[in-house]
């Protein structure tokens, strides 16, 4: 039972190694191909695409014989024909816009952490398409919405924030007060931020997004039409205005992914390890096994049963008789003096006389 156990912990724990093992290098993997991408501005791209040779190093699509494909990172403008416009402050404009509320309690220390692009419990806003124009020759990429798409670092940035404080009566105040001074007692005493929320005072709201005219980013696999001349990117997979941000903010999860492939080997030794002490007994104990049995004297003795004492011809009667002169002990005395018993059933030796097994006369060097 243990050996059982403790052969499942190591199976789990190998398991476990070998799936970080390959997540690690799937990752750098990844990182490695986002670090060797090319930065291009709209224009330089297109001029670089007029050259064949470089061109060749794209992937043709078997169904747009005129497109071609690579993982590229565009720069540029951010220019949208119809933006989203923020609901806080009409006056500024968007490509992709969060709006979350914060509720605010009287023994509110730290306000919470803003909401990132992928949660879906909040209100977001994104336009269909895109561009990241040059400025120097207006020359643009088209961008599709994605909501898919990771930011790099931090673009996206506060557009607008509102606070509406809330009116409480006396009593509350009160309360207000008292929370707020147990909040700083519990404070200072155990250094430590309370636990608890008071009465709730006011609402925050907050926008967030990437506005229109800044300069960003997009890493994805950008579409080249020959015919048309014209850039796009349909899927993009990062925001981002400093690629030394993004790659160090895509290196961060292998730190983790090391200390439990740390703790998987730790793991896997131990159990393995414990598995080997289990099964140390029963193997001492086969090891034991074989070796009496190869020093065994008995080993190679016929273990007889009841059966094996009978006569071989008639299979009734007991053995009582040798027969000479090949001596074997298969035949009863009646079976022996029959006329048509003349030789061995055992060997086919001939018969030439027959010894009783009680026979006190017997004299074997006859």
């Amino acid at each position: 039972m243990e050996a059982t156990i403790w052969g499942s912990l190591s199976a789990g724990s190998l398991t476990w190694f070998v799936y970080l093992l390959n997540s690690i290098r799937k990752h750098k993997k990844k990182v490695k191909k986002i670090e060797e991408t090319e930065i291009f501005t709209p224009s330089k791209l297109l001029k670089r695409l007029q050259d064949e040779r470089y061109l060749s190093k794209w992937v043709a699509d078997p169904d747009f014989p005129n497109e071609f494909k690579k993982l590229c990172c565009i720069e540029g403008n951010i220019h949208c024909d119809d933006p989203v416009r923020s609901y806080l402050n009409p006056n500024l404009k968007a490509v992709y816009l969060v709006r979350f509320t914060d509720e605010l309690y009287s023994n509110d220390i730290f306000s919470n952490l803003p909401a990132q692009l992928e949660d879906k419990d909040n209100i977001f806003s994104a336009p269909l398409y895109f561009s990241l124009v040059d400025p120097t020759d207006k020359q643009s990429c088209l961008v599709r919405r994605s909501f898919q798409v990771k930011c790099g670092d931090d673009i996206l940035e506060k557009i607008a924030e509102k606070t509406t404080k809330l009116d409480l009566s006396i009593f509350e105040q009160i309360l207000v007060f008292l929370a707020m001074a147990v909040e700083t007692l519990i404070h200072y005493v155990s250094n430590e931020t309370a636990t608890f929320r008071g009465f709730r005072v006011g609402i925050t709201e907050k926008e967030i997004g990437i506005k229109v005219g800044g300069v960003l980013t997009t890493c994805g696999e950008v579409v080249y039409d020959r015919l048309q001349n014209s850039l796009k990117i349909d899927h993009p997979l990062y925001f981002f205005s400093s690629k030394a941000r993004l790659l160090e903010k895509l290196q961060r999860p292998l730190s983790w992914k090391y200390f439990g492939l740390f703790f998987a080997t730790l793991a896997c030794v131990g159990s393995g390890i414990m598995l080997t002490r289990a099964l140390a007994e029963p193997y001492q104990w086969l090891r034991e096994y074989l070796g009496y049995r190869k020093t065994d004297p008995l080993k190679g003795i016929h273990t007889m049963n009841v059966d094996d004492f009978k006569c071989k011809k008639c299979r009734d009667a007991p053995r009582n008789v040798f027969l000479k002169p090949c001596l074997h002990f298969v035949l009863c005395k009646e079976c022996a003096h029959l006329p048509d018993t003349k030789i061995c059933p055992q060997c086919f030796e001939r018969i030439d006389r027959t010894i009783d097994l009680y026979d006190a006369n017997y004299n074997p060097h006859a």
